[in-house]
This record gives C-alpha cells, structure tokens and sequence, in this order.
C-alpha cells in the first residue's frame, strides 16, 4: 500500500490533519496516542493488505491540527473530533 496523501476536516472551530493512505474501499482511521500523531500509522499500512484505506488522525494539538482552547482534550471532545472525521465528505466517499 504504496500511495499517500493528506489534507484536513472540519471538526468545529478546528482543522484536523490526516494522513491517507491506499484507497481500498475498508476504511481503518488510526487514532494516536499522548504525544504523537497520524503518521505513527506508517508501520500499519505497510502490513495491511490489499483493498484498505488508512486514515491517521492528527487529533486536536498534536501533528498539523489545531489546538483546541484548554480543557478542550478529554475524552468527549476526542469523540466529537472523530465523529465528524468520519462525516466529512472527503473521508465519507471510502465508506
């Protein structure tokens, strides 16, 4: 799974960054850990077989993505983060 790109989704008032790679029609979004961000994925993707497309979240403050305001980083706002990840258009069209 050699092909990669990236870009952004609107989460609110944030702009989320992801990494993509493939363009399979199964979807996998990677969500990083405390000081990471999307491109950790990179060992996933080239162990994953033919036919799926993987998204690695920058999520908010970390990578490319915006901050968020403080005591915007719990678990609810990682949630809603994610939720309209995978309503955006542009992620959306692999499902």
């Amino acid at each position: 799974m050699q092909m990669h790109s990236d870009g952004f989704v609107q989460a609110g008032a944030l702009r989320l960054h992801y990494e993509k790679w493939g363009d399979g029609p199964h979807v996998v979004i990677g969500l990083h850990g405390t000081s990471l961000h999307g491109r950790v994925w990179g060992w996933l993707v080239d162990r994953m077989p033919a036919g799926f497309t993987v998204y690695g979240l920058d999520q908010r403050g970390h990578g490319d993505s915006d901050a968020a305001r403080p005591g915007e980083y719990t678990v609810d706002y990682y949630f809603a983060d994610l939720e309209k990840a995978v309503h955006d258009p542009v992620v959306k069209s692999c499902n």
